[in-house]
């Protein structure tokens, strides 16, 4: 196709003029598939996240990833503000958006969104909307929705308004003074609330059917509706930093009803309060409780409570002071978690500490947070872990090379803020996925020994400019993200046979 016809039928799509740009649509249908992909490619008008494959169709990467469309309506996306409008379009015209399960739509101009027939959205399962929104009725038409996500978004309208077959809702940053406007919502059954300048919990008692909550409740001053929902399953609360020991008997009094609670993680309950063995013993009789995330406190026996819980499959325990101090605990009380699987600990652990947990019987994944007091890893009997996390480890310690021959059956690597002698890697031999998070690496030359790795993460590493290496690895997911001197790379720039999940 010649750069003449390009632009001229370009200009067509792109222009504000419908009339015109339905004779562009009309023009699209005579062409063969590589005359439009090489179209959609020059001009612009198709974003990087799709693929256009031989028989003519349109994918989001491919795989498992193929059915996930990712559409951004902005004025940078192409020379008009109407470009990826016209693409969503031209796209319900071919009777590609029946296939589409999942949508991320991000809108800065919600003239633009007439553009976009959401009644052809026939197998739309999950919205994820980010901009403006002139009402939330603008999404009754597509019937299956079931998961929306709206971080972001703009909208004068009531929530009342929002289709009442949801079964998952995620709110983010929106004024809203109670929950009334959702209590339509009867099938709703996870809601997630982040900064939302909740005054109380009214009309949380209607959402019968809720089994989990995330809730930023720090602008709360009465908690006591939370007890309302009894079949709730998973619950993460954060209350805010809290100076006052008082202030933790209403969230205890609320935990004490939620017996059906399978999963708690509790945020930011720290302070100058001794409050981890009161949670504990809140929930001793807790029999469903399998997985829980805690603050740790200042007081020696702080875990004592543990013994009660046996049916423990994953324990975090983290400190989030509000003044931080080092903080010990007696680590002979996680002995008695037979069941446990995974253990992450964020506080300051001691060679006899890892001793302790060779008693976990079960463990297959750990998570050690800034261990200042380790000298020796060496104590800990790795051969059985499948998953293992360091996390701002101490600088000044380096994982011996005969520690590291232990870890020969690691499935799963996390490095965050320490990267070991590249030496180590050699060990490696059964490592499937590896996460490099904010760590100096100039090139990825020292990974070449993991040949068993299919899955690779690398996030915030300021000093990376090569990664050549990859060449050599058949990974199946690759992402990258934040890594300033890889900017500007595209997919089609690596040369490898990876499916490129997300490439920011």
């Amino acid at each position: 196709m010649s750069q003449k016809k390009v632009i001229e039928l370009s200009k067509l799509l792109c222009s504000s003029d419908k009339k015109k740009v339905k004779k562009g649509l009309k023009q699209l249908s005579t062409f063969k598939t590589e005359e439009l992909a090489s179209l959609f490619e020059g001009s612009g008008l198709l974003s990087q996240y799709f693929v256009i494959d031989a028989s003519g169709k349109l994918y989001r990467g491919t795989g498992a990833y193929a059915e996930r469309y990712e559409i951004k309506l902005n004025e940078r996306f192409s020379k008009t503000a109407h470009g990826q409008a016209v693409t969503m379009h031209w796209l319900a015209l071919n009777g590609q958006l029946k296939a589409i399960k999942h949508l991320k739509l991000q809108v800065k101009d919600a003239s633009l969104l007439p553009w976009i027939e959401l009644s052809k959205l026939e197998g739309l399962e999950g919205l994820s909307f980010e901009g403006e929104l002139p009402s939330y009725s603008y999404l009754q038409p597509i019937k299956p929705l079931k998961h929306l996500s709206l971080v972001n978004a703009y909208c004068e309208s009531s929530l009342t308004d929002l289709p009442q077959q949801l079964e998952s809702l995620i709110l983010a940053d929106l004024e809203l003074e109670d929950l009334t406007d959702l209590s339509h919502l009867s099938e709703l059954k996870s809601l997630k609330l982040w900064g939302m300048g909740l005054d109380s919990l009214n009309g949380l008692a209607q959402l019968q059917n809720l089994v989990e909550l995330e809730l930023d409740a720090e602008d709360l001053s009465d908690i006591s509706e939370l007890a309302q929902a009894k079949s709730l399953k998973s619950l993460q609360l954060s209350v805010g930093c809290m100076e006052d020991p008082e202030n933790i008997s209403p969230v205890l009094e609320v935990l004490s009803k939620l017996t059906q609670l399978e999963q708690l993680i509790l945020e930011d309950l720290s302070g100058d309060l001794t409050c981890t063995s009161q949670i504990l013993l809140c929930l001793s009789q807790h029999t469903q409780l399998h997985h829980l995330s805690i603050p740790l406190d200042r007081t020696p026996d702080n875990l004592s409570g543990l013994s009660a819980l046996p049916q423990l499959t994953h324990l975090a325990l983290h400190y989030e002071l509000c003044q931080q101090v080092d903080i010990r605990f007696d680590s002979s009380a996680l002995t008695s978690l037979v069941n446990l699987e995974s253990l992450s600990l964020g506080s300051n652990l001691a060679d006899e500490d890892l001793q302790n947990l060779n008693q976990l019987p079960a463990l297959k994944s750990l998570t050690l947070k800034q261990t200042s007091g380790v000298t020796q890893l060496g104590t800990l009997n790795l051969e059985k872990l499948e998953t293992l996390s360091l996390t701002w480890w101490p600088e000044t310690y380096q994982i011996s090379e005969q520690e590291w021959s232990r870890l020969v059956d690691l499935k799963n690597f996390k490095l965050e803020g320490y990267l070991p002698d590249p030496i180590v890697f050699k060990q490696l031999k059964g490592l499937e996925k590896l996460d490099l998070i904010d760590v100096e690496l100039t090139s990825l030359n020292s990974l070449l020994e993991l040949q068993s790795l299919k899955h690779l993460k690398l996030v915030s590493c300021p000093v990376l400019s090569d990664i050549s290496a990859l060449n050599d690895f058949p990974l199946e997911q690759l992402v990258i993200l934040n890594c300033p001197k890889l900017k500007g790379l595209k997919a089609k720039d690596i040369s490898t046979s990876s499916t490129i999940q997300y490439l920011h």
